[in-house]
């Protein structure tokens, strides 16, 4: 049915069916895991008890007696005192004790331990076929649950912007410095932006401020470290080494160090602190495609330590690249998991929508 002739109600209805169904399987799913883990757990145990039940089989008793003797005998070999033999001596007696002792148990339980092997083998089969089907469900669900929150989002939308249309009032309580929307403010941290989004999106959406403020600063969170994950980077002018590069070049030579593990940690620095070689800068600008031989600049060992100054992420810019009108679909694809966590935003994303694309005039 064409989402436009479905009530707004129903589409909430649905949000709701859809959504505790996703959690109701997200919980199925995880305890067929932990079965599956159990069954694993026993099984891994049994595999270890039958080494000894395997002494019921003769041939695997005599082979363990022939080590035990061979062990003696060497031991013999290398005694040069009648109490070293002697300790020899006793010390086969007791693994020929130990043995026969081993086997008479193995042989009461030799035929249950297999007949156990075998229906946790079985169970393990079966529980692994489980678990996958839970958590292939559970995921249809979860992606059910998220569809229905953007046909909720997409409504909310429109609604909203139909209220805009009567002359509704879509500018925040505060001014936006330069001129930005509320989305660039509150990732670039200006606090007065966030306190007025907090304020009118508590207000317009029945949430409590304290939780607004969190599910703003997690978006915020996460749309940041997907843009350091893509190393969306934004380099200083001027500096010896990175404007050497085109944009699209130093972010390639970013992404082949923190593929070798000595990335940019976000912050300014090396990524737990450990700078990279000089051959690691070589091996690097070879994956990001430049000859290390035609780079005029490359830092010592010293400048190493400093390359990653007046560096930040571009979080702005890699929101703009990929969901430059802040749709649901573009940004909880662009959050990824992240997005899973946000869902009273999504419930109300059309009025936070609006919001964060507000865009006014500095103060004068």
């Amino acid at each position: 049915m064409d989402q436009a002739h479905v009530s707004y109600s129903e589409i909430q209805r649905r949000l709701e069916h859809h959504c505790a169904e996703a959690e109701r399987l997200a919980g199925r799913a995880a305890e067929q895991e932990q079965r599956l883990r159990e069954a694993r757990r026993e099984r891994a145990l049994i595999e270890r008890d039958m080494a000894d039940v395997e002494l019921a089989e003769p041939r695997v008793l005599v082979a363990a007696k022939i080590e035990a003797q061979q062990r003696y005998r060497s031991h013999i070999e290398r005694a040069h005192e009648p109490a070293a033999v002697m300790s020899g001596a006793l010390a086969w007696l007791s693994d020929i004790d130990r043995l026969n002792r081993a086997a008479v148990r193995a042989a009461g339980h030799a035929e249950q331990m297999g007949q156990r092997r075998r229906e946790v083998a079985l169970l393990v089969e079966e529980l692994t076929l489980r678990a996958k089907a839970a958590q292939v469900a559970a995921d249809s669900a979860r992606q059910a649950c998220l569809e229905a929150r953007r046909a909720l989002a997409r409504r909310d939308e429109a609604n909203v912007s139909q209220a805009d249309d009567l002359g509704a009032p879509t500018g925040l309580d505060a001014r936006l410095p330069g001129g930005m929307t509320a989305i660039e403010a509150l990732l670039l941290g200006e606090r007065s932006i966030v306190s007025a989004l907090v304020r009118r999106l508590a207000e317009e959406a029945g949430l409590e401020p304290s939780r607004v403020q969190l599910l703003l600063l997690e978006l915020r969170e996460g749309l940041i470290a997907r843009a350091y994950e893509a190393a969306a980077l934004s380099f200083p002018q001027g500096h010896a080494f990175w404007s050497q590069f085109t944009r699209v070049e130093a972010r390639a030579v970013a992404a082949s160090l923190a593929v070798l593990g000595r990335g940019f940690d976000g912050r300014g620095g090396w990524q737990d602190g450990k700078p990279a070689e000089p051959r690691e800068l070589a091996l690097a600008l070879s994956l990001a495609g430049r000859e290390p031989r035609s780079v005029k600049h490359k830092p010592t060992r010293a400048g190493l330590e400093t390359i990653w100054q007046g560096v930040t992420v571009a979080a702005v810019e890699h929101l703009h690249d990929n969901a430059p009108d802040l749709g649901i679909e573009a940004v909880t694809a662009l959050l990824g998991p992240r997005a899973e966590g946000l869902s009273d935003l999504w419930d109300n994303w059309g009025r936070v929508r609006r919001l964060l694309l507000t865009r006014e005039p500095a103060a004068d």
